[in-house]
């Protein structure tokens, strides 16, 4: 009884509760008329920012600038001067041009990041002339260099000679950028004629060819001469004990001899005193087999030159093509062709 009883109090509650009915008369859109209405104004969005005209040195990557790249190449933060640093890289790739103006800033920014290292600053190996000098330097002269950083000197300044090589043939340095490219030569020819680490002999290869195949036809414009460094660099690729170094030489050599916009260096007496006595090598007991490709090349390019010494020298060359050795050759008999074939204008012949 007493289940029934609650059941029938909960249905008499739920009658008595007011019962709310929805109109069943609704105002629908006729099928024909539903359709979007886009009869309404479009308006464009103008960003202020995209519509202002910049220098030359604004970049436009987070509203910054050349200034705020070297600003924040002084940041605490390490990730900040990196990304810095590369925003900066890939301005130079886009347009390296329009620099000009920021190069004396750009070169010392670097240079400071170049040492920026997180460690412990080995206080006891810094020579005691260093650390009492506290002048202003002017110049790389008033420097002392030391071995253990020959490396880094030599990264500074092919920095410095690869931006001076974008200049145009028709301007003109300033005084501080001809003075730092005058000390760079002079660095340079003492580091040659000492005979470098050979840990240091790929850096010094890429400052060469950087110096001689992109930045000289501007430094002689500025009559900046380099024939002194030619000269060494000549007289190492054929005297040198250190192997590497005197087969890298040869091939920077070769490289300005085949360059066609070198004039300048071209017109050097060491340079074609040089090619003169190219026949000669031919005489040794062993060669280099990319020293007899280069001297191909040069017969056909430069044949007033060396056609004299050539004729004067025929006989005993091809008779040391019999005998000579031939280094790093991929194919001997090819190789000792290539001698016989050097008197093609000379007799005609084609040896095969």
């Amino acid at each position: 009884m007493a289940k029934n009883h609650k059941r029938l109090k909960r249905l008499k509650s739920e009658k008595a509760k007011v019962k709310l009915k929805a109109k069943k008369s609704v105002n629908q859109i006729p099928k024909s008329l539903n359709i979007t209405n886009t009869s309404f104004k479009v308006k464009k969005i103008l960003l202020p920012e995209q519509l202002k005209h910049r220098g030359e040195t604004e970049i436009g990557i987070c509203k910054s600038n050349i200034n705020d790249l070297l600003t924040r190449f002084r940041h605490y933060n390490s990730t900040v001067r990196e990304d810095a640093l590369k925003q900066l890289k890939n301005i130079l790739l886009q347009n390296s041009k329009s620099l000009h103006s920021q190069l004396s800033s750009l070169l010392r920014g670097i240079a400071a990041l170049s040492l920026d290292k997180e460690k412990n600053f080995p206080y006891g190996e810094v020579k005691r002339s260093v650390s009492e000098s506290k002048r202003r330097q002017e110049d790389f002269s008033q420097v002392v260099f030391t071995e253990k950083c020959l490396v880094q000197n030599l990264g500074l300044c092919q920095i410095h000679v690869w931006f001076t090589s974008l200049f145009d043939h028709t301007e003109r340095f300033c005084a501080l950028i001809k003075n730092n490219c005058e000390s760079v030569a002079t660095y340079l020819n003492g580091v040659i004629e000492n005979s470098c680490d050979s840990s240091a002999i790929p850096q010094l290869t890429n400052l060469l060819r950087v110096l001689f195949l992109k930045a000289s036809p501007v430094w002689y414009v500025n009559c900046i001469n380099l024939s002194h460094t030619l000269q060494l660099i000549i007289e190492a690729s054929s005297s040198l004990p250190n192997k590497e170094l005197q087969s890298r030489l040869c091939l920077i050599v070769g490289d300005i001899m085949l360059e066609n916009n070198l004039n300048e260096l071209h017109r050097e007496k060491v340079f074609k005193n040089f090619v003169k006595i190219l026949p000669s090598l031919l005489l040794r007991s062993s060669i280099n087999d990319v020293t007899i490709r280069m001297i191909s090349q040069i017969v056909l390019r430069f044949k007033d030159w060396i056609q004299e010494e050539l004729v004067a020298k025929h006989e005993a060359i091809i008779e040391n093509a019999k005998k000579i050795v031939i280094l790093n050759s991929h194919d001997d008999r090819q190789s000792r062709l290539m001698i016989y074939n050097l008197f093609y204008f000379i007799d005609s012949q084609i040896y095969y």
